[in-house]
């Protein structure tokens, strides 16, 4: 039976976030395109202002879909330190059906903000982040099956879990490139859009 052991130390970029703060942190840039919207509104087209209500719409559910892919990834890399943890092989299990119920989570988001993007950049993203999820595939075998043999060292199974764990790690990195692309998107389409009232105006004037 393996002695209890404390979780495994964390990268950097593996610390916990309120889900909260950071869906407020996401938001931060939807606010404001919202209120460029609004003073918008009194110098433009209905037709303009439709398409602006649209684009803030569009890039506020895509942040919360990426977010949510965050936060599933989170909890698979927290799952994989809890396990390293137990003795109990009952509650190892358990992690273990948890840590499979948080790729769910992360695909239904996924496809669904799949069907939301509507630019090459957007898409470039989600390319990269699933060859990454497909290249993390090999790792989390080896340290499930490591968690689960009793036989194997306890520093075997930490370097294992490990391996898992930095996987995970850049998938939540190419995740805040997802957000910020996303953002960058509607930024541009803000621009054409004031741009096109500028017009507009000009043509009106």
């Amino acid at each position: 039976m393996r002695h209890k052991k404390k979780p495994l130390h964390g990268n950097p970029l593996s610390r916990r976030y309120d889900v909260q703060t950071m869906t407020a942190l996401g938001f931060g840039l939807v606010i404001v395109i919202l209120l460029i919207a609004i003073v918008g509104s009194y110098h433009s087209t209905s037709e303009h202002n439709r398409q602006l209500s649209l684009l803030v719409r569009s890039s506020a559910l895509k942040t919360v879909l990426a977010y949510t892919m965050r936060e599933a990834i989170r909890e698979r890399i927290d799952t994989l330190r809890a396990m390293t943890t137990h003795q109990d092989p009952f509650e190892r299990d358990a992690d273990k059906m948890q840590f499979f119920g948080f790729a769910r989570k992360y695909s239904h988001a996924r496809e669904s903000l799949i069907e939301q993007m509507d630019t090459q950049a957007e898409h470039d993203v989600i390319a990269r982040l699933d060859a990454t999820a497909k290249a993390v595939g090999p790792p989390n075998t080896r340290a499930l099956d490591a968690l689960f043999d009793d036989a194997l060292p306890q520093y075997k199974v930490e370097e294992a879990v490990q391996g898992s764990i930095d996987g995970h790690l850049t998938l939540l990195r190419h995740l805040d490139e997802a957000v910020r692309t996303i953002h960058q998107t509607t930024q541009n389409r803000i621009k054409e859009a004031g741009d096109q009232i500028q017009d507009a105006l000009l043509a009106e004037s």
